[in-house]
Parts: structure tokens; C-alpha cells; sequence
């Protein structure tokens, strides 16, 4: 049916049909248990759901456990697909959520300097995130 949208080969086109051979590949133990909604199984649906793929966006599941439809589907670029995982770590300090990858951007530090404050020192989030060297901290 590729001829009746004229988008075969397209970024758009490739993202359906990966998501069609992610699914349907019995070798991805990854991609177990996880489908896509029927109506997507005609790229004019999914093409009518998702509109074009931008450049520098790939198809993201925005709950990471659940299938690909309209409502759990989403365009986007690398660092938003880095942090959706179901092995993110994420903080909260303040009222404000992030993965520790964006706390340590944010901070200026190593996110491996942060994780073994968190995860080998056992510091306190507050701490880890507000320690400055020289400043009396003491693990």
C-alpha cells in the first residue's frame, strides 16, 4: 500500500516499519510483550497519529512498558530516548525530578562523580548534589 501515501523510504516510513519488525521479531528479548495498536498496522493510520517524523527524532514510547499507539507515542531526539529507560535513575531535590545524567549536566560534574556519591559513598541526595569540594563535607 506504500503507493497510495508517496512516503516510501521516508524517516517517517522507516520509523513505522521498524517499530512493525521491532514487535514482530521473536530474537528481541527486549521488545517481549510489547505490540503495536492495530489501527498502525496501515502507515496512513500511523502517518494520521504521528504526522511527520522531524529531523533529529526517532518514534519514542513515552511509558516505556507499554505498546506503541497514538496516546503512549511521541517523536523524540536522543537525549529524551537516553533517559526513557526503564533503568534511569532519577533524583528529586527541591520539588524538581530529573535523570541523574541531567542532574550532573546541570551541576557541571561527572554523572559517574554523582552516581558514586548516591550509589557507592550512600550520600543523602542533598548532599551529593550540593557538595562542593572544600567546603567541610565529609563522607
Amino acid at each position: 500500500m506504500a503507493e497510495h501515501h508517496n512516503m516510501y523510504g521516508t524517516r517517517t516510513y522507516k520509523s513505522w516499519a521498524e517499530m512493525k519488525y521491532r514487535c514482530g521479531n521473536p530474537n528481541r528479548y527486549d521488545y517481549v510483550n510489547i505490540s503495536y495498536c492495530e489501527d498502525w498496522k496501515d502507515f496512513r493510520n500511523f502517518l494520521r497519529d504521528m504526522g511527520t517524523r522531524p529531523k533529529g527524532t526517532t518514534l519514542d514510547r513515552i511509558d516505556v512498558t507499554k505498546g506503541y499507539s497514538k496516546d503512549n507515542c511521541r517523536w523524540a531526539d536522543n537525549h529524551t530516548q537516553a533517559t526513557n529507560k526503564t533503568n534511569s535513575k532519577y533524583l528529586t531535590f527541591n520539588d524538581k525530578t530529573l535523570p541523574l545524567s541531567d542532574w550532573a549536566r546541570e551541576l557541571g560534574i561527572k554523572r559517574s562523580t554523582l552516581a558514586q556519591r548516591i550509589y557507592v559513598l550512600k550520600w543523602d541526595v542533598e548532599k551529593a548534589l550540593t557538595y562542593k569540594r572544600g567546603c567541610g563535607y565529609h563522607s
